[in-house]
């Protein structure tokens, strides 16, 4: 097949499940989208204060995107994304409740969504990759926990209901022991999607 025809079908994908826009924001606004239901509170519409942390969100990504050499510095965007849990955090606290676990469910399906799109459409995050965390839910949470990963769920409540980033952050450094030497992330490609079959087929 033509290549350039592969490349429009696969646009054509890409506005069906992304929507338009520039690929980033696309990437935060799906990513939102994975959550959301499970926000709660009340006081300035949902639309509204979603619209305000789009835009803050996509300038924290385009700033670490500005700090290539962060590409070689785990510790230093560990940093990065504690903080940037805590912006989305303190954002949400005039109306409605966003805890870390909501936090890092957007920011870190975000860079899954930015690895999805490949390099050509958004370049300059290839070299955060092995850094990333995964995103927790109840899917590779369950998953964790079977042979031959046995990492046990450290939280009595959903993942959406996590709220203590020290916590939160042993979980992924675990994660990151077990999957070396392949990343985290490459690892949970693979585990969600054995685990989202798992559940369509009944298992």
């Amino acid at each position: 097949m033509d290549n350039r025809y592969q490349q429009k079908r696969e646009n054509y994908l890409v506005m069906l499940y992304f929507g338009p826009g520039d690929y980033l924001t696309r990437c935060v606004e799906r990513a939102y989208r994975d959550f959301c239901r499970t926000l709660e509170g009340e006081g300035k519409s949902e639309e509204s204060m979603k619209e305000e942390a789009v835009l803050k969100l996509v300038g924290r990504f385009w700033e670490i995107q500005e700090k290539p050499e962060m590409t070689s510095d785990q510790a230093a965007f560990d940093i990065w994304h504690e903080e940037s849990c805590q912006m989305l955090v303190d954002h949400y606290n005039s109306g409605y409740r966003l805890t870390i676990g909501q936090a890092q469910k957007w920011i870190n399906m975000t860079f899954k969504y930015i690895f999805t799109m490949g390099e050509e459409r958004i370049p300059g995050f290839e070299g955060f990759y092995s850094f990333c965390h995964i995103p927790l839910d109840s899917i590779i949470l369950e998953e964790l926990e079977k042979p031959p990963y046995l990492i046990k769920n450290p939280w009595k409540v959903a993942w959406s209901k996590i709220n203590h980033y020290g916590e939160y952050l042993d979980y992924q450094k675990r994660v990151r022991e077990m999957s070396a030497p392949i990343a985290p992330l490459e690892m949970e490609f693979d585990l969600f999607m054995k685990g989202m079959n798992d559940r369509y087929m009944g298992k």
